[in-house]
């Protein structure tokens, strides 16, 4: 009898050690990815290449992909760099415009100049945030051209409006968390794009199932 309570722990302790191995192994994974996307955004007029090769990996691991990770990163991200240098410097000039819009209005004297100011900076904020947020995922799911991404990002906005923005509240969430807790930013990116990537996924499955 002794014996096989002995047989029954041995594979509980198995299974154990190999859940804990698996954690540990995604916990590392997520390290990683995260850090090379901090490293391709370095550069700045990179973002955009970082940013979809975060996204590309995330979307990989999720459809069983296993590539690995600097390889399937790297792949993705020396992909049109002149393109996507011009993407991120307009991306950067609309998010830096919307943040002076906002400053600006804080700065009026008039309430209601101010009022006024402040809601079109947080449109425009939640209208670039949206699209972004929106795009991302969609790009790492569905390839096809940026116009084509643009276009299915608008779709699924104008059809899922919530999701949208939602979307944008927690690009935000996560930005404030790594804000109070700067280690977070070393799984920070591989979150953000789980959680987009599951939203979008989502979303588009309510489109479809809808016929919208």
């Amino acid at each position: 009898m002794a014996e096989g309570l002995h047989a029954t722990a041995a594979p509980e302790r198995g299974s154990g050690i190999l859940r804990i191995h698996d954690l540990l192994t995604r916990f590392w994974e997520a390290v990683g990815i995260s850090l090379l996307w901090l490293l391709g955004c370095l550069p700045v007029l990179t973002v955009a290449s970082s940013t979809m090769a975060l996204f590309q990996v995330v979307q990989q691991r999720r459809t069983g992909d296993y590539r690995p990770v600097r390889q399937a990163f790297w792949q993705e991200f020396k992909r049109a760099p002149l393109a996507r240098a011009g993407l991120s410097a307009i991306v950067l000039l609309a998010l830096f415009g919307v943040l002076q819009t906002i400053v600006a209005g804080l700065t009026l004297t008039d309430p209601t100049m101010s009022t006024l100011v402040q809601a079109a900076g947080l449109i425009g904020a939640v209208a670039v945030l949206g699209t972004i947020t929106a795009a991302l995922p969609l790009r790492a799911e569905f390839g096809g051209s940026l116009p084509a991404t643009l276009r299915l990002a608008v779709a699924v906005g104008l059809g899922r409006m919530w999701t949208m923005l939602i979307a944008t509240l927690l690009t935000v969430a996560v930005a404030v968390a790594v804000w109070l807790a700067p280690p977070l930013v070393l799984v920070a990116g591989w979150v953000w794009a789980r959680l987009l990537i599951a939203l979008s996924r989502s979303a588009v499955h309510r489109l479809q199932k809808t016929g919208r």
